[in-house]
C-alpha cells in the first residue's frame, strides 16, 4: 500500500479526518517495522544458540566408525561377494619360561629299600613308591576301589580268577611300553618270593595269563574278596627287571607313576622328577628333593625357617606352631587292637581280655570324638 499526502482543494472536515487516518496508518507501518526489527533479532539469537548446542553434542559425541572396509578409500564388500580376510596379526613374542617348581619334603628317617617286602604302613618309603610306581586298581578318598593300570576288571564266579583290562598308551619312565607281559612277569616273581612279598602274603597267586596285550588273568589259590583293597600293593615294574635285572628294583626303581627316579644318595637325599610322558593328569610340582633329619624340633625349625615345604613326623604340640596344618583324606585306618590269638598261642592261658566285662570297660573309656578331631 502506497500513502499519499492529501491536497489543498480537499474538504477541510474530510481533509482532517484523511489527516487522522494517515498519522495512524503511519504509527502502524511503524510498529510493523519494529517488530520486524525485533523478530529478526531474536530469530539470528536463535539460530546461534542452535549452533552452539549443535556444536557442543558433536565434541561429547564418540567418533563413528568409517566405511565397512574399514580404511578409508576402500569400498566396502558387495553382498553375496566372500570379503577378504584380514591380515594376520604378528606372533607374540615367546613368554620367559616359568620357574621349576620344587617341593622339599623332609622325613625322620631314611626310607627301606624298595622291595616287594615293603610294608603298605611304612610312610617313609610311601612317597617314593606311590611317586614312581602305580598299582593296577588304586583306592579313592572314600575307600571305594579306583582305576590306575587297569581301566575295568572282572571276576569268575569263586573269586580265584580276575581278568584286568589294561590302560592303552602307558608308558614306562625307561621309555618301555606298559603291556600285559610286565604283569605277567612280576606276579611270577611275587609267586616265587612267596610270603616275603607283601602282596602275596595277602592274596596268594597262583597263576598269570596274558590274554592279550593289554588283557591279563590273575589265578588266586583261594577266593579273593578283598583282591580290590590289597591291589594297590601290586606295584608294577617294567618286564625285564621282574625277569632278568631284580636289583634295580631296588636301586633304580623305574615305574610308570608322574614321578621318575632320579638318584638316592644314601643318608643325605632323595630327588625324583616329573615324568613329562605320564599317560594321566601332569602334577604341578616339577622336581621334589627328600631328607632326612632324626629329630622333631630339627625338622619343626627348618619348616618355621623355609628351608622345607614339607615335614612328616611332627608331634601334635608342635604342629600347632607349623606354618600351615593341612588335613588330608586318607583310606587308610589306624586301628589299636589286642592279639589275644598270638598271647593264648605262646602261653597256653586264656587272655586277659577273655573277660568281656574288662572288653566292655575298655570300649566305654576310648574317647570317640576326641580321637576324631585329632
Amino acid at each position: 500500500m502506497v500513502f499519499q499526502e492529501p491536497s489543498a482543494s480537499f474538504d477541510p472536515v474530510y481533509s482532517g479526518v484523511a489527516q487522522r487516518e494517515v498519522k495512524s496508518l503511519r504509527g502502524i507501518a511503524m510498529i510493523r517495522k519494529r517488530l520486524s526489527f525485533v523478530c529478526r533479532f531474536l530469530l539470528s539469537i536463535a539460530v546461534l544458540l542452535v549452533a552452539l548446542l549443535a556444536g557442543a553434542c558433536a565434541v561429547g559425541e564418540a567418533p563413528k566408525p568409517g566405511p565397512a572396509a574399514g580404511e578409508l578409500g576402500k569400498p566396502a564388500p558387495v553382498a553375496g561377494e566372500p570379503a577378504k580376510p584380514a591380515p594376520a596379526a604378528a606372533p607374540a613374542a615367546p613368554a620367559a619360561s616359568a620357574k621349576p617348581r620344587k617341593l622339599r619334603i623332609m622325613m625322620p628317617s631314611e626310607p627301606n629299600p624298595v622291595s616287594q617286602a615293603w610294608s603298605a604302613g611304612d610312610y617313609m618309603t610311601e612317597p617314593l613308591v606311590f611317586n614312581v610306581f602305580e598299582p593296577l586298581v588304586d583306592l579313592g578318598k572314600k575307600g571305594e576301589p579306583v582305576a590306575k593300570l587297569a581301566t575295568k576288571w572282572e571276576s569268575s564266579p569263586d573269586l580265584t580268577r580276575w581278568r584286568f583290562y589294561l590302560r592303552k598308551g602307558v608308558k614306562f619312565h625307561n621309555g618301555a611300553d606298559f603291556t600285559a607281559r610286565d604283569v605277567v612277569e612280576f606276579a611270577k616273581w611275587n609267586i616265587e618270593q612267596g610270603d616275603r612279598s607283601t602282596f602275596y602274603g595277602r592274596a596268594a597267586l597262583k597263576d598269570a595269563v596274558g590274554v592279550d596285550d593289554h588283557t591279563v588273568d590273575l589265578i588266586f589259590e583261594d577266593p579273593q574278596p578283598f583282591l580290590l583293597l590289597n591291589a594297590r600293593l601290586f606295584l608294577i615294574p617294567p618286564a625285564a627287571i621282574s625277569r632278568d635285572n631284580r636289583e634295580m628294583f631296588t636301586k633304580q626303581p623305574i615305574g610308570t607313576g608322574p614321578y621318575r627316579f632320579v638318584e638316592w644318595q644314601r643318608g643325605q637325599h632323595i630327588k625324583l622328577a616329573r615324568f613329562e610322558d605320564y599317560w594321566g593328569a601332569k602334577p604341578q610340582i616339577d622336581d621334589v628333593q627328600i631328607v632326612f633329619r632324626g629329630e622333631e624340633a630339627v625338622r619343626l625349625a627348618a619348616l618355621q625357617a623355609g628351608e622345607v615345604d614339607w615335614a612328616y613326623g611332627i608331634t601334635w604340640e608342635q604342629a600347632r606352631s607349623a606354618p600351615k596344618v593341612p588335613r588330608i583324606p586318607s583310606p587308610e585306618t589306624v586301628i589299636i587292637r589286642f592279639d589275644e590269638f598270638i598271647q593264648k598261642e605262646q602261653t597256653g592261658v586264656d587272655p586277659l581280655f577273655a573277660d568281656k566285662r574288662l572288653r566292655l570297660a575298655v570300649d566305654y573309656a576310648i574317647a570317640r570324638q576326641a580321637l576324631v578331631g585329632v
